[in-house]
């Protein structure tokens, strides 16, 4: 039985229209899906279908328009992952980083080894 591409390219078109997706990237894999219709007789075809279904499937599954509620307290968060696992200092404060990287305006000031307060705005001086 042979399997009709024009027919799964079709399919792969309605699944992006009808995905809950930003609208460029909408526009970027129909412009990919276009491109692919005119390499069917070519021999790389086969692995960049492959691809593009792949790639399709990952993104209309993702949650692009759900949030939740984050919890941006990063003296709990240390705390927490202090609490939970000894040592791994490094990956702790390169979790912290990444919270910080979320709220711009938080610094994290070093009382001393090990103790740690979280200062937001510009009442922190730049010294």
């Amino acid at each position: 039985m042979a399997i009709n591409v024009t027919d799964q390219l079709t399919t792969i078109n309605e699944k992006v229209n009808s995905a809950d997706i930003p609208t460029g990237l909408r526009e970027d894999i129909l412009t990919r899906t276009s491109q692919l219709t005119n390499l069917v007789e070519s021999s790389t075809f086969l692995p960049e279908f492959d691809r593009l279904v792949s790639y399709v499937e990952w993104v209309v599954s993702l949650p692009w328009n759900k949030k939740s509620q984050d919890v941006l307290d990063l003296v709990r968060a240390k705390e927490i992952l202090d609490s939970n696992h000894y040592g791994l200092d490094e990956i702790k404060e390169r979790a912290v980083a990444i919270a910080r990287l979320i709220d711009p305006d938080a610094v994290e000031v070093r009382l001393e080894p090990g103790v740690a307060v979280l200062v937001h705005g510009a009442s922190v001086p730049a010294a």
